[in-house]
């Protein structure tokens, strides 16, 4: 499923979990034809997809901070730290799709696993 999801194709997506999950006549899943491993193995997926979440400027500053002796620059002073600013800030920018993909996996997500999304 994993070319379904680089294509964008979330109903096929969940058409295709839906089928791993039968019902019998009462609406009561099949445990004996189930193939509830496919669906884990498709959420885990999609977990793993959501490495990526928004920070905002100053979470970033303060893992530079902690992290000050690995570094050739003070980042709290005032020059490095426009310049990482203006950096970040352009980086935040261009991940607008990415963030608008996190979202639509976060969706998939709650409707895999039966939440309101």
């Amino acid at each position: 499923m994993e070319h379904l999801y680089a294509d964008g194709k979330n109903a096929e997506i969940l058409a295709r979990a839906e089928a791993c999950l039968p019902k019998d006549e009462t609406g009561n899943f099949a445990a004996d034809r189930e193939k509830s491993d496919a669906v884990h193995d498709l959420l885990a997926f999609l977990a793993e997809k959501q490495s990526y979440y928004e920070h905002d400027y100053e979470s970033f500053l303060a893992v530079l901070k902690k992290n000050i002796k690995m570094l050739q620059i003070d980042p709290a002073r005032r020059e490095p730290a426009d310049a990482l600013r203006a950096e970040f800030e352009g980086s935040m920018g261009k991940q607008g799709p990415l963030r608008e993909r996190i979202r639509q996996t976060d969706e998939l997500i709650d409707r895999g696993q039966g939440g309101t999304g």
